[in-house]
């Protein structure tokens, strides 16, 4: 593994384990991989009888984040590796490791009846369901047992920084990271986030200096018009793909966005807005009446478009699919999705047509809820955010599929992990 270890890490590593070891800080300063190289020698070094288990706020976060550094570190160490997916199980060295996504209110019932003697690696663990993370935790119950945690900073008063990180009662080790700790990272790569938050903004505070803040001010704080809106003399290629991502309300608003892109270009633009307000025009539409003003607004929806719907809009997903178009269902991964569009905005990956008024306007006074954040919560400001929400759902679905373009992560190897 290419991993240069600078002296935090190498501290950490020859540190013995407490029963609780967080290990929080900056964005890709080494947590995760610090975390677990200590986590894959404690089951090595356990009894092959001992049970280990490795959780995160989903499956999938396992298989993506972080099973690619777990193969390498076991072959470094010389350490067999066997993956039983269907079992949700990790043989390392003859011992079991146990697969967990926390990710919602059910998690607590399925972890119930759980025993980990061994060491948890819970990366992420302030995303967790909170109910679903106490279960999680009080499920290590062994004498030899222990936790290792990674966290990025997020408010001074979420659940994770009160009930564990700074609570003094626990049998706990703090270890704070920063982006000088990660010797592995370019320049390039550093200067990229830097770009990305604005000194003094909440990103800036948590994301570069490793540091909790409340969760205030725009949510978008690098949307710029001068650098991201394009004028009515741009016209979009005849091979561009098309993707429209939909928000739909019943009732109130119904936006839909037209994703225009070459993936041989590496840029995105936002060449389409349809946007209805039943309140405002007094008249809710019908699910019927609502796809044909959509498919009279958009030429060029037709069936080798995509159409990106969110969970909660299964019948006008279903009304575009009895009409044979190409329909998807969007999960949506808010912070991590605020990330990616965060990243596109840096690098001027996207482009918004000035004809796409609500969006621009929407965009541009995106924020956070500050009454929320005073209780550690971090929400947007539900107000005027249609449109932000099928920018974001619509641009995350993009950013997962296309491969060619030229990111920052490319420049550093596994960087998906968050290292």
């Amino acid at each position: 593994m290419e991993f240069e270890f600078g002296r935090k890490a190498s501290e950490f590593i020859f540190t013995p384990l407490k029963y609780f070891n967080h290990l929080h800080g900056s964005i890709s300063s080494g947590k995760t991989i610090n975390g677990l190289i200590v986590f894959i020698r404690e089951v090595g070094l356990s009894d092959q009888s001992v049970k280990h288990a490795l959780a995160s706020k989903s499956l999938q976060n396992i298989k993506r984040n972080l099973l690619p550094y777990i193969r390498e570190i076991c072959e470094d160490l010389e350490l067999s590796y066997k993956e039983r997916l269907g079992d949700q199980k990790l043989i390392i060295g003859g011992r079991t490791v146990f697969m967990i996504g926390v990710n919602d209110d059910r998690s607590e019932s399925k972890i119930k009846g759980l025993t980990v003697d061994g060491v948890l690696f819970a990366d992420e663990f302030n995303i967790y369901d909170k109910a679903g993370c106490k279960m999680l935790f009080s499920r290590c119950r062994g004498v030899d047992s222990k936790i290792i945690t990674t966290n990025n900073p997020m408010g001074k008063r979420s659940w994770a920084q009160v009930d564990y990180i700074d609570n003094p009662k626990t049998d706990k080790m703090n270890w704070h990271f920063t982006l000088e700790d990660n010797l592995s990272l370019p320049d390039f790569y550093v200067d990229q986030l830097y770009a990305q938050y604005p000194e003094g903004s909440m990103e800036y505070n948590r994301y570069i200096l490793g540091i909790c803040s409340a969760a205030s001010g725009l949510i978008y704080p690098n949307f710029n018009e001068n650098n991201h809106v394009v004028p009515n003399t741009y016209s979009r290629a005849n091979n561009d793909h098309l993707v429209y991502s939909l928000d739909y309300g019943a009732s109130n608003v119904s936006t839909v966005l037209e994703f225009a892109y070459d993936q041989f270009e590496n840029n995105i633009i936002l060449s389409g807005e349809f946007y209805y307000d039943a309140k405002r025009s007094n008249r809710t539409l019908t699910d019927q009446e609502l796809f044909d003003r959509v498919r009279e607004c958009f030429p060029g929806l037709d069936k080798f478009a995509t159409i990106v719907v969110p969970h909660d809009a299964a019948s006008m997903k279903s009304l575009f699919r009895e009409n044979n178009f190409n329909t998807i269902t969007y999960m949506t991964r808010f912070f991590e999705d605020v990330e990616t569009v965060r990243k596109y905005f840096a690098n001027e990956w996207v482009h918004i047509h000035e004809r796409c008024e609500n969006t621009i306007s929407q965009l541009a006074d995106y924020r956070w809820n500050e009454k929320k954040s005073e209780v550690g919560e971090d929400v947007p400001l539900k107000l005027d955010d249609h449109c932000c929400d099928a920018f974001r759902n619509g641009l995350a679905w993009i950013d997962k599929q296309v491969g060619s373009f030229v990111r920052y992560e490319e420049f550093v190897p596994g960087l998906h992990g968050g290292f």
